[in-house]
């Protein structure tokens, strides 16, 4: 599997097969803290080979500068069949309200079947 797109942005949508994104980021600025983002998106793109054809599941973990895990998004699950052709997945993740508690680093990383294939680096500041 490789994952061709991972990008964290102000919106993202799947249309007849494409995936379309807005405005992306790496740097979120909020006013104070505590405080929350009041929506983004994640989105990713991941190919697969034939020998990866079956049941899978996706997650991103957010991950803090100590290398931990301090968050997740839902697990989503997937089927990949090359005979209907499909050996590619589009998928969005849509964040709302998100709260962060200080000013951080935060590693967000694209895991696949538990195993973590791509990450983007997203910076959390004051104004």
């Amino acid at each position: 599997m490789h994952a061709e797109i991972l990008a964290i942005c102000q919106a993202a949508t799947v249309n007849a097969g494409m995936l379309n994104i807005l405005g992306t980021f790496d740097i979120l600025s909020l006013a104070k803290f505590p405080g929350s983002a009041e929506s983004f998106s994640i989105a990713t793109t991941v190919r697969f080979g034939p020998e990866e054809a079956g049941p899978h599941s996706m997650r991103i973990d957010w991950v803090d500068p100590d290398g931990a895990t301090v968050d997740q998004t839902g697990t989503t699950d997937f089927e990949i069949n090359f005979l209907t052709q499909q050996d590619i997945i589009h998928f969005i993740w849509h964040v709302m309200g998100k709260e962060f508690f200080a000013p951080s680093e935060y590693l967000l990383q694209l895991v696949v079947d538990d195993i973590p294939v791509a990450s983007v680096p997203l910076v959390v500041k004051g104004m």
